[in-house]
């Protein structure tokens, strides 16, 4: 174990969060390139799975019947080692393009129904503000489903709700300007070719060109009500 735990979560481990936390951490002491390692990734997926909205305080009758249609963030604790926070999607709201560079990024759905369009970063944002990215296949999450995304694979995604949806996210590292790790916002990707071996459905070519963060992207801050896990929440 790393000195740094004791810092961030609690001795005894009492929810299925502060396991994945511990989890996290543990890797992270030991070695910090350790989402490179396939088995260890999983591992965690495994740990956020069994996260529950009841864990975080996210209560879906609250949320289905409420009449105002805002995107909420949650932000459910951070240290220097990851980030987590949850977004309440009302249905057929969006977040839209962006990425998580040097990354990886654990997303569970806690209750509803969402779409995922995800692009692998073949070359990072340039000086000109644009990045070469290979479409994947369009995916969809239901409750209680966990994505992941790489720092070379899905690394730039964007999410469509069909219904009222709880999205758990989990970024290891955190997005740091300083250590080269800033979110970058993108408009709509432009095909340079599609591969022969594919569908153009499947795979193609794109170049990802930086914008600002769009107009009708907003959210509204939410309290967490969650297990208290000790960790820094503003």
């Amino acid at each position: 174990w790393n000195v740094r735990v004791s810092e961030c979560i609690k001795e005894m481990i009492k929810s299925h969060l502060e396991s994945a936390i511990r989890l996290v951490r543990n890797y992270a002491g030991k070695n910090p390139g350790w989402t490179q390692d396939s088995a260890a990734v999983l591992n965690v997926a495994e740990c956020v799975r069994k996260v529950s909205a009841e864990d975080l305080g996210v209560i879906q009758s609250e949320y289905v019947s409420r009449r105002d249609r805002y995107i909420e963030y949650i932000n459910v604790g951070e240290c220097e080692d990851l980030t987590m926070c949850v977004f309440i999607l009302p249905p057929l709201s969006r977040i839209p393009l962006h990425d998580h560079p040097q990354m990886t990024v654990f997303s569970k759905v806690l209750w509803g129904d969402l779409e995922i369009e995800s692009y692998d970063l073949i070359k990072p944002v340039d000086t000109f503000g644009r990045a070469l990215g290979k479409s994947n296949p369009k995916t969809r999450l239901k409750t209680a489903e966990v994505a992941v995304t790489y720092r070379d694979k899905s690394n730039v995604h964007t999410f469509l709700a069909h219904e009222w949806t709880a999205v758990f996210d989990i970024l290891v590292p955190p997005y740091d300007v300083a250590h080269g790790r800033p979110c970058h916002y993108f408009s709509d990707p432009s095909n340079i070719s599609s591969s022969t071996n594919q569908s153009s459905e499947d795979s193609k070519t794109v170049v990802l060109r930086e914008a600002a963060c769009p107009d009708w992207f907003h959210t509204v801050r939410g309290e967490y009500r969650g297990s208290n896990i000790g960790l820094n929440v503003d």
